[in-house]
């Protein structure tokens, strides 16, 4: 799925807007859906370009934007394996992609490589502890961005 066609009317229909936080592209590089970490990485150039073209955050101004990079899948597990069989390597170059793209857009940027890992049941979810380590590391990253 393309986000590009849907997210001006996504933040029109949400003003003010005062984050837009862009956590996509683990799915995309799914041997069935054939995308490499480069081309989501590029992804979420265009949609941070359509983000910074906006006047949709307070004010009239330009939101804050915060790319986040996905974390390294495991060896993957059950029906997971069947989806994502052979993607280890391209979630490797996530970290690397998106950083470039967030450096040169000048966006917030949040790399979960090293800091959380995947479930052991399925090699590619969070399981609950996961979660909540995402979860405290997106909102202490949103702090930081606004200074508190």
């Amino acid at each position: 799925m393309n986000g590009e066609k849907n997210l001006p009317f996504l933040l029109e229909s949400n003003l003010p807007i005062d984050l837009v936080v862009l956590f996509l592209g683990g799915n995309d590089v799914q041997p069935m859906i054939g995308k490499t970490a480069m081309e989501a990485a590029l992804g979420c150039g265009t949609l941070i370009r359509i983000i910074k073209n906006t006047n949709f955050g307070r004010d009239g101004k330009i939101p804050e934007i915060l790319l986040i990079s996905p974390h390294l899948i495991n060896e993957s597990k059950n029906l997971m394996n069947l989806c994502f069989e052979g993607s280890e390597k391209e979630f490797d170059k996530f970290s690397k992609n998106y950083e470039t793209v967030a450096k040169y857009f000048k966006t917030h940027f949040l790399d979960l490589k090293n800091l959380v890992k995947a479930s052991k049941f399925d090699g590619v979810h969070y399981d609950i502890e996961g979660n909540k380590t995402v979860a405290d590391l997106i909102y202490k990253k949103i702090q930081s961005i606004f200074g508190k």
